[in-house]
């Protein structure tokens, strides 16, 4: 009996342990991306206003899609042009009242004027690249996720671009 137990604690120590553990907001940490990695990491880096999003299901509806369309105003990396109109595609979203939240998913709200860092997913499509790190948000001059003014913004972006070589 006293076996048992002891069998029985030690399980429920380890259980208990692993939901501590997958539930702690340390697993939800996503390191900081600098300006240079974010410039690495992406095929394209723009300033564009936020024209729809439409979040519906994949294929076989087990996730939800949210597709973004940006309308191009500056291009300060890659081969895309301005005035043109881009697909961007992000996990999560709502779909007939059922919402499904991606943690560090950028959000993106219509009429809002973004600066973003994005990939290729394929010749139709685009991803976000360090996920939320990766989008940033204008309001009257100012970048809303720190508050610096956003020349400031853009002048890093255009000194890692060289640096980079993605001119």
């Amino acid at each position: 009996m006293d076996q048992r137990r002891s069998r029985f604690a030690k399980l429920l120590i380890v259980l208990v342990t692993a939901v501590l553990c997958l539930s702690s907001p340390a697993f939800a940490i996503l390191a900081e991306v600098t300006i240079a990695e974010l410039v690495q990491m992406s095929d394209h880096i723009v300033q564009a206003t936020v024209l729809s999003t439409e979040s519906t299901w994949n294929d076989d509806k087990t996730s939800i899609i949210t597709t973004v369309t940006l309308h191009i105003k500056e291009t300060y990396a890659g081969r895309l042009d301005k005035s043109t109109q881009v697909t961007v595609m992000l996990p999560g979203g709502m779909v007939d009242g059922l919402v499904m939240e991606v943690e560090h998913a950028p959000v993106f709200i219509v009429d809002e004027e973004v600066i973003v860092f994005l990939t290729d997913i394929n010749d139709k499509a685009l991803r976000v690249s360090g996920w939320e790190a990766g989008k940033f948000t204008l309001e009257n001059d100012l970048i809303v996720e720190n508050g610096i003014p956003s020349a400031q913004l853009i002048q890093q972006v255009e000194v890692a671009v060289k640096a980079a070589g993605k001119q």
